[in-house]
């Protein structure tokens, strides 16, 4: 996202040049808050009694990997259809690997989802992978909900 900021910062200067200081700082104030952001979450997320997570959707998974938490992925596509043969292969990975979290979205079948956590005895987070604040809002409030569910 960084790289947005000084993207939209750049085509701004080239419509108001005199402007290119405000810009500009204000791209680098925004990279700052969520370089801290990041730092926070990874802290957090050291503590983790687990570093792997099942996610019904891939949309997660860079945000995740970018915390040394590897992935576990129900599906590969919104509009894959899950069967009892990947819910098993899925639930062994998990219980393999020490699992203890399921991160579901709005929109995922939630009967899969309940399923996995409970086959791993572990627990369901729903999250909206779509921003609907402020991007840095919506980051800080993933990672806590995040790292809490992790420490449990």
């Amino acid at each position: 996202m960084e790289d947005v900021y000084f993207e939209v910062a750049n085509k701004l200067t080239n419509f108001y040049p005199k402007r290119e200081t405000y810009y500009t700082k204000r791209a680098e104030d925004y990279a700052a808050m969520i370089d801290q952001l990041l730092s926070r979450i990874e802290t957090c997320v050291k503590e983790a009694k687990t570093k792997t997570v099942v996610i019904y959707h891939p949309v997660w998974k860079p945000f995740l990997e970018t915390f040394g938490i590897s992935t576990i992925e129900i599906v590969g596509a919104p509009e894959e259809q899950v069967t009892p043969k990947r819910i098993k292969e899925v639930v062994e990975k998990a219980k393999a690997k020490g699992a203890k979290l399921v991160i579901g979205e709005p929109f995922s079948d939630k009967r899969v989802v309940r399923t996995v956590a409970e086959e791993i005895g572990g627990k369901v987070l729903i999250l909206n992978p779509i921003p609907n604040k402020d991007y840095v809002v919506s980051l800080s409030e993933w990672g806590k909900e995040i790292c809490s569910a992790l420490k449990e």
